[in-house]
């Protein structure tokens, strides 16, 4: 809920020491206002609802898990056999010509799909043949286009379907323009390279870098060694990221990647295939590898180098299991050094015979004898059986005529590991990011969406124990194309005492569950980079186990608690409340005969609030985010929601009860309507979210996923409040507060430092000076580094694995013993802190003329125009910051260990949900008429939400007699360049379209652009969690009022070296952790009031 409040305060000391700061009046006056939106009285009845209590069962609920996997992943297995039959009957009947649309073809029945990310057209498949490819290359059939088609109407849930051929020919369903489709080969695809060959690949590439090279190839304008490096590239780009590769060039003597620019253990480690390591890797190839000018080549030096990289060993890699090659490339024989094929015997009997040799002999000019050289090194005719079996690999010729087509023979490499029968069998890839929607896989929702109680988490691995999906990774199906998937090893982020053996375990491929005392939970608490995570310590048990016919294992944490859920069975509703219950967001799939009006941009209607469902909300997140909503899904959502049938259409047990709960959010909302307030919403765990005035989401809308719900629910019990921001809709208090509440020597902050009311807000008149927050640390270092003086101020850092830095953030917290905090006789004379209790504010003053006043302070101030991400930490100023994380990029493990590092940050906030298509709204009457030309006072004027009071001219020039109009004619209080007179008294008030404020996106989110505000109470968020910890029984203080970090003991300051004095001591170098909750453990229904248009949770325009 959108809310203008003035509020007056005074805060200043006068030369000498003024009367303590009551913060008690701030705090009471946005009770009262708490209050008065109905936050109170949704409380009281959220109390009578039914509870009961739910115990999770650890073994059904990962069985359930896996059954669901298993079910969709036979549903895709069936897709595939379908298309696979269909080739295999008809592979005869494809042609050279094709009737199918040529993917890099732009027809003009393209129609933009949400779920594709594309234009797409659904009638057919469209093809592509590689320009390597042969002019007597085959297309496959119309009736695979079919078989496809039919699958995709029967199976929703799939997304691309593509067919590749060994020839470079690819078909593609559903058709789409695709502008790089000319380049596309499918062959040089990790995937058909898979799938051609489906083990795990360690590669060795050889690349001769003798002075003859530097001849011309038979490919115009290119010498033999351009082709070489573009063929060494197309090699890299068919792995996938659990395949290990390494590049070395040759001549008499090796080289490999070293050097600044390159990691250090490319020079004698393999590392795997992921786009970093590509990338640099490629770099190598086209930059570092050159002719050089001797003509002298020695194979026995570079095969011993290839051999010791296949012969290092990293302990998360079986490479019995494992495909390992060397792929030579050469123009010659060797001429210096041992004979090669008895190097080869010697160095692959150390690794029992199991490296295959493939070589590749660039013409013109080879002679017989290099011919059977090259050849001889392939079959290893010297090798000994007795160490191993010897696989034999292959040589190929490529003579001056054919130099076009290498890339082709070396990229397409993994046909020579085939084995001689056809495999049949399914492979199933890690996560990637496929290149026609450029988007990663949501197959994992299941795991993703996974949540038993407050405590719970599920994450996969492969076999190598890389993480594939887990909570404290980026969401999978927001890593775009030019990212690299986080797939880390699950060590890095499972590091409790005891995971060991249980990922161990999982590798095996076994099942089983364990209790562990001491677990970590990791927590948001917002934005990563500003407000870093928190921490809770449970007893919690891990169960775990295979998902079936792939190479996946699946574990759920339990946390030891028990919470409750709404209770339908002795739910009081009426007959009459169930028949206005529920009207569903998106209207347009049904029919209704509530009245529109326009209302902030969009199509409402006030007659009912809206009701939408989150992934979270179904048994079966998947099937929900894949399946487009039909009328006669609604049909059934609203049967089952209001009684009229108990077939339940897919939602999980306790959301009918839940949807019936919010109810109650809407009836107090229309039978209290109030001029100051515009969008009110209630969201809860449930997954449901229920906004008034009716108005549709976007189906991918997740509230949970927001910035916003992140930092309330990290903030239980409390009324949240924002740093200031931009707020198209208007709905502000920055120029009243700014001037009623502040003197200068007064701030507010929040718990993370952000600076809430400052002076330099009052001074500006540039909007994107609140595109990013004001922390402290820049307007006020003197006073920062006074805080962290007496112990109030404190740093805490997390490890971002998705970005490899381990990031700095900051707490404000009370020395036990100070829940009222510090007065200026505590801190000498230097600064006042007052906490705003049941908020995550405080008020900030200091002495006038004080040394910490920031005009007079000579303190290191961090650079405000370097973003915190992009902040390198130093010894100079202390600020929110990053410091580079240990990282073996090779191995793909963090080399940092709990003992000496943070612990894992939670994942960063990836939601781009909620984007709104812009809607019609011709002939639509506006909601309300808020007559702001008649309110004559700036505080009347912020009273309404719409309104907005002119005080400057488009170019900056004071109205004598600034007025109150409609806020879309007066953006940050400067009026339109077009309405200049605006305040005139001729002047009437009207209501255009426009003055309703820009289209947003989903209504729950952030804004851009409009009136400079500073929202301090804008939505109730009722948190619909009723939940005690078994080892946890009696309510504790709030923790952001006592003097330790959210991740350690909260019932104990000493743990982080505060006496009971309130003096701070450095805490020790060891520490207690607590096995209870930071929620307080409560007992009820929690509630939080926050910001709906958060600081950075802002829609896309």
């Amino acid at each position: 809920m959108k809310i203008t409040i003035l509020l007056a305060l005074s805060c200043y000391a006068y030369g000498v020491i003024a009367q303590d700061l009551d913060a008690s009046l701030l705090s009471n006056r946005l009770k009262e206002i708490k209050q008065s939106i109905g936050i109170d009285y949704l409380q009281e009845e959220f109390n009578k609802l039914p509870f009961t209590t739910k115990t999770g069962n650890g073994t059904k609920l990962l069985a359930d898990i896996q059954d669901k996997l298993a079910a969709s992943l036979v549903g895709f297995k069936n897709v595939l056999d379908a298309v696979k039959d269909e080739v295999f009957q008809n592979e005869n009947k494809f042609t050279t010509p094709t009737s199918l649309p040529h993917c890099c073809a732009k027809p003009g029945t393209y129609v933009y799909d949400p779920k594709f990310r594309k234009e797409v057209d659904f009638s057919t498949a469209c093809v592509t043949k590689s320009p390597s490819s042969t002019s007597d290359a085959k297309y496959p059939h119309n009736t695979v286009s079919d078989i496809m088609k039919t699958q995709y109407d029967q199976n929703k849930n799939v997304l691309w379907q593509h067919y590749g051929t060994l020839e470079g020919v690819a078909i593609i369903y559903p058709s789409t323009y695709w502008n790089d489709c000319y380049n596309y080969d499918p062959r040089f695809r990790s995937a058909f390279a898979a799938t051609a060959s489906p083990k795990d690949k360690d590669v060795v590439i050889l690349i001769d870098s003798s002075s003859s090279m530097k001849q011309n190839s038979g490919v115009t304008s290119k010498s033999k060694m351009s082709i070489a490096k573009e063929a060494a590239r197309t090699v890299i780009e068919t792995l996938n990221p659990n395949d290990r590769v390494a590049v070395i060039s040759f001549s008499s003597g090796v080289t490999v990647p070293t050097g600044d620019s390159n990691h250090d253990c490319y020079k004698d480690t393999l590392s795997f295939a992921s786009k970093t390591n590509i990338d640099k890797l490629q770099e190598f190839v086209s930059l570092y590898i050159q002719e050089s000018n001797t003509g002298t080549t020695n194979f026995e030096n570079v095969l011993k180098k290839a051999f010791s990289y296949l012969g290092s060993t990293n302990n998360n890699v079986d490479v019995s299991t494992r495909d390992q090659v060397i792929l030579l490339l050469t123009d010659g024989g060797s001429n210096e050094g041992r004979d090669p094929r008895e190097v080869i015997s010697d160095e692959n009997a150390k690794l029992q015979n199991r490296v295959i040799v493939l070589t590749y002999l660039l013409g013109p000019g080879a002679t017989n004898e290099m011919k059977q050289q090259l050849q001889e090194m392939a079959t290893q005719v010297k090798s000994n059986s007795s160490y191993g079996n010897i696989r034999e690999g292959h040589f190929t010729y490529v003579d001056q005529n054919q130099h076009a087509s290498l890339s082709m023979e070396m990229a397409t490499f993994y046909v020579q590991l085939r084995s001689h029968d056809v495999n049949t069998n399914s492979v199933y890839s890690i996560p990637y990011v496929d290149p026609f929607s450029e988007r990663g896989s949501e197959l994992l929702k299941e795991v993703e969406y996974f949540e038993e109680g407050n405590s719970s988490y599920g994450f996969m691995i492969d076999n190598t124990g890389r993480a594939l999906i887990h909570p404290l990774l980026p969401e999978p199906a927001f890593v775009e194309i030019s990212e690299d998937p986080v797939l880390v090893d699950i060590t890095s982020l499972e590091r409790t005492s005891g995971t060991a053996d249980i990922i161990n375990s999982m590798k095996r491929g076994e099942s089983g569950k364990k209790t562990l005392p001491n677990v970590y939970f990791t927590l948001p608490r917002g934005r990563l980079v500003n407000e870093g995570s928190r921490y809770l310590y449970l007893q919690a048990t891990y169960f775990w186990g295979p998902v079936q016919n792939t190479k996946f294992y699946l574990c759920i944490v339990l946390g030891e608690e028990t919470h409750t859920v709404i209770s339908e069975a002795d739910f009081d509703i009426t007959n009459s409340e169930l028949d206005n219950v529920f009207l569903y967001h998106n209207r347009s799939l049904t029919t209704d005969n509530q009245e529109n009006c326009r209302f902030n941009y969009r199509k409402v209607t006030l007659a009912q609030s809206a009701t939408k469902f989150t992934p979270s909300a179904f048994s079966n997140p998947f099937q929900y985010i894949d399946e487009t909503e039909t009328g006669l899904d609604v049909r059934e959502y609203a049967d089952y929601l209001t009684g009229k049938k108990d077939q339940n259409p897919g939602f999980n047990d306790d959301v009918r009860a839940t949807v019936w709960a919010t109810y109650k959010a809407e009836k107090f909302w229309k039978e209290q309507p109030s001029s100051q307030l515009a969008w009110k919403y209630i969201g809860t765990k449930a997954g449901v979210i229920r906004v008034y005035p009716a108005v549709s989401l976007t189906k991918s809308y997740d509230h949970e996923k927001r910035t916003w719900w992140r930092e309330t629910t990290s903030h239980p019990g409390m009324i949240y409040i924002t740093s200031p921001y931009l707020d198209a809709w208007g709905s502000g208090i920055l120029l009243t507060l700014a001037h009623t509440i502040y003197k200068r020597g007064c701030m507010i902050i929040d718990d993370s430092g952000f600076l809430v009311i400052h002076q330099a807000f009052k001074e500006t008149n540039d909007p994107k000076y609140f595109d990013d927050p004001k922390h402290i640390t820049i307007l006020e270092p003197a006073i920062a580094d006074a805080m962290k003086q007496y112990g109030v101020f404190n740093s805490l850092t997390c490890e971002d694995l998705s970005t490899k830095k381990e990031l700095k953030s900051f707490r404000v917290t009370l020395p036990a013993g100070r829940s009222t905090g510090l007065s200026f006789d505590q801190t000498d004379n230097k600064f006042e802190l007052r906490p705003v209790v049941d908020t995550n504010i405080f008020i900030l003053r200091i002495e006038k003329g004080s040394i910490l006043d920031g005009s007079k302070s000579s303190a290191c101030k961090c650079d405000s125009n370097v973003q915190p991400d992009f902040r390198e930490c130093n010894n100079n100023c202390d600020c929110i910051c990053y410091t580079p994380i240990v990282y073996n990029v090779c191995t793909n493990v963090y080399t940092t260990t709990i003992a000496d590092s943070s612990l894992p940050c939670s994942a960063r906030l990836l939601d781009k949900s909620g984007i709104s298509v812009n809607e019609d709204l011709t002939g639509l009457q506006s909601c309300f008429d808020p007559k702001c030309n008649e309110k004559t006072t700036k505080k009347d004027c912020y009273s309404e939400f719409q309104c907005s009071w002119c005080e400057f001219t488009f170019n900056g020039e004071i109205i004598p007699e600034p007025c109150c109009r409609i806020k879309g004619e007066c953006s940050f209080g400067k009026t339109k360049d077009s309405n200049s007179n605006i305040c005139d008294a001729s002047h009437t008030d009207t209501l255009p379209v426009e003055a309703e404020g820009p289209s947003t996106g989903a209504i729950v989110g952030g804004a851009i652009g409009g009136l400079l505000a500073v929202v301090l109470i804008v939505c109730g968020v009722i948190f619909l969690l009723r939940y005690f910890h078994i080892n946890d029984n009696c309510d504790k203080e709030d923790p952001y009022l006592d003097a330790i970090p959210d991740h350690l003991d909260l019932r104990s300051a000493q743990n982080y070296g505060f006496e009971s004095n309130g003096q701070f001591n450095p805490p020790s170098t060891t520490s207690n952790f607590s096995s209870g909750s930071v929620s307080n453990g409560v007992r009820h229904s929690s509630i939080s009031v926050v910001s709906d248009e958060s600081r950075y949770d802002r829609p896309t325009e």
